[in-house]
């Protein structure tokens, strides 16, 4: 899933926050959503 290979990318360079990486992933759920 794009979420879930987002979420391993983003941890492993370690720069976000927790409430900025929920929004990068809500972001892109709304962009293959619509």
């Amino acid at each position: 899933m794009a979420g879930v290979a987002t979420l391993e990318m983003i941890s492993a360079r370690g720069g976000f926050e927790v409430s900025d990486l929920i929004d990068k992933i809500v972001g892109e759920v709304k962009k293959n959503g619509n």
